[in-house]
């Protein structure tokens, strides 16, 4: 025990369900957990717990971890769900009237430009 206190802020899970790596170890080293809820709900009213990836208004489960923002890119939009929604892929009605981030997938370790 180094008697440290470390708090984090931020998503659990990827879009394909999985722990980040970063996470996984924050949670295998933790002493305690206190998870606090914002403010984030799924269509349906549900606490959202997960990020869905949406290609083309469909959820997808596979593809490149991380993308990074593009206006001329509408293909690839991200929705939070709750987990059953998330598990079944059930935008909601309405799905395709709801704001969605756009995003391109880049190569990791490469510079932007």
């Amino acid at each position: 025990d180094l008697g440290a206190d470390v708090f984090a802020f931020g998503l659990l899970t990827t879009f394909q369900g999985e722990l980040f790596d970063g996470t996984r170890r924050l949670l295998e080293l933790a002493d305690e957990r206190v998870e606090v809820q914002v403010e984030a709900r799924c269509w349906c009213g549900e606490r959202a717990t997960h990020n869905a990836r949406l290609h083309n208004g469909v959820q997808v489960y596979d593809g490149r971890l991380f993308v990074v923002d593009d206006p001329d890119d509408q293909s690839v939009t991200y929705e939070l769900r709750c987990r059953r929604h998330w598990m079944t892929g059930d935008g909601g009605p309405g799905s395709a009237d709801r704001p969605e981030v756009r995003v391109q997938e880049v190569d990791i370790g490469h510079p932007v430009a």
